[in-house]
């Protein structure tokens, strides 16, 4: 078993299989969380029930393909990280609401009753992919106290609830098709963080426009966008990517000069762009 610094003090991460020395030993430390991952030497036998008599772990990472149900959670009313990656096929899942301190969470494999998740109220930090179906932002509103959200892989036409997260600093969102407007985010005011990966239908960014504490963007095989127009209301943007097969319409990087605080701008060439990508890119 190894110790590397955690969120809650240290973490310890088992290698081998688990014993009741090592638990006893975490627990004679004041260890409060734990990092299972079969990449890292864990072996595995799917099952975690010997955390039901550690009732006081904050911090839980679990990254195993075996791992078949989500019981052992239950016996864990104080944790308030969970980070569930790459797991296998979770037959059983659990209610979420289960654990009420819950402040950050990342599900990056799908269970029985994940939607669970949009009544955790106290979260300011969610890291969601393969949500299951076709998800609305009404979904998410619960969760207006986020002050980071990483959407990935899923289905997400429109961002219409985030006007409400006046708590929101970061959003990335990835893999969304669907996506086909940011509204929504034009009321997200306190937004400083934003990447969009693979999201080709936006077609705009005009929400962007009051979006004042805006420092950083990356547009990532985001298509064809009208205008960057929009950003010349972003007066703190300091780093701005468009890579990929994103292209910017009407092709004016002119406004570009005129941000005070820009200083790493890298844009991918057009042929049409006024003034050239290369005459504008810096950092």
């Amino acid at each position: 078993m190894e110790l590397e610094p955690g969120e809650f003090g240290l973490r310890a991460v088992p290698k081998g299989h688990w014993e009741a020395r090592q638990q006893a030993y975490c627990m004679e430390r004041q260890i409060h969380e734990l990092h299972f991952n079969h990449a890292k030497g864990y072996q595995s036998t799917g099952s975690y029930g010997f955390l039901a008599d550690w009732p006081g772990l904050l911090g839980l990472k679990v990254l195993d393909p075996l791992l078949e149900d989500l019981d052992f959670l239950a016996a864990q009313p104080a944790l308030r990280a969970l980070d569930l990656s790459f797991t296998g096929k979770i037959r059983r899942g659990i209610d979420l609401q289960r654990l009420p301190r819950l402040e950050r969470l990342t599900l990056l494999s799908r269970f029985s009753g994940m939607e669970s998740l949009f009544g955790c109220t106290g979260l300011r930090r969610l890291a969601l992919a393969h949500f299951p179906g076709k998800m609305t932002s009404a979904m998410l509103a619960p969760l207006a106290g986020l002050e980071e959200l990483w959407l990935s892989a899923l289905v997400l036409p429109e961002l219409d609830a985030l006007a409400g997260f006046k708590a929101l600093e970061r959003l990335s969102i990835s893999g969304d098709r669907s996506l086909a407007s940011l509204a929504g985010l034009a009321g997200a005011s306190a937004l400083r963080h934003l990447t969009l990966e693979s999201c080709p239908q936006i077609g705009s960014l005009a929400a962007l426009a009051s979006l004042s504490r805006l420092e950083t963007l990356w547009l990532y095989d985001c298509g064809r966008l009208e205008s960057l127009q929009p950003l010349s209301a972003c007066r703190q943007l300091r780093e701005l990517n468009i890579l990929g097969n994103t292209s910017i319409a009407d092709g004016q990087l002119g406004l570009l000069r005129d941000l005070p605080q820009l200083q790493r701008v890298c844009i991918v060439a057009k042929k049409h762009y006024q003034p050239a990508a290369a005459d504008v890119n810096r950092g």
